[in-house]
């Protein structure tokens, strides 16, 4: 596929490259709603040490996105993972391209994985669709009090391989 982004392993290097590209605002706000006290790279670079699966979309030499699958919580079952993406402007404005390979990303992981969750902030609805067009189903109608001091209302979302 033509300008299709590709995915690379991540380093600090290049989560700094990522965070100057220019986070979106949504994610950006997402990050400060769970911790107000860190950086994006702080953030960035917690989810990369936190995750057995971190890689970075890359399209003409542009950092596209960082996603990554981290293990689970406390009492989950082991072929669980919390899955995360944060994504830049420019991801947004080459949906078609990036949108298309997400799918695949998502297929390569549920083949390592029968289990994929997280938390999605309330308002941001771009990644509330994204994650619906995925597969994923979102409990919209039973938002949980999550990020800084359990200030913030956060969805839960999950996709189950049968």
């Amino acid at each position: 596929m033509k300008n299709s982004p590709v995915f690379v392993d991540v380093t600090e290097q290049l989560i700094r490259k990522l965070v100057r590209a220019g986070i979106r605002d949504a994610d950006l706000l997402e990050m400060r709603k769970v911790d107000p006290h860190k950086s994006a790279e702080e953030h960035l670079t917690d989810s990369l040490n936190a995750s057995d699966v971190c890689k970075m979309a890359v399209l003409d030499g542009r950092p596209m996105a960082i996603f990554g699958t981290a293990y689970p919580m406390t009492g989950l079952i082991n072929n669980s993972r919390s899955v995360w993406l944060i994504s830049t402007d420019e991801a947004a404005q080459k949906w078609l391209s990036f949108g298309k390979v997400s799918r695949g990303v998502v297929e390569m992981m549920m083949e390592r994985y029968s289990h994929l969750y997280n938390l999605v902030d309330v308002e941001n609805v771009v990644s509330i669709s994204w994650l619906k067009w995925l597969g994923f189903t979102v409990y919209e109608d039973s938002p949980r009090m999550y990020g800084y001091e359990n200030r913030y209302p956060f969805y839960y979302f999950e996709i189950v391989r049968c």
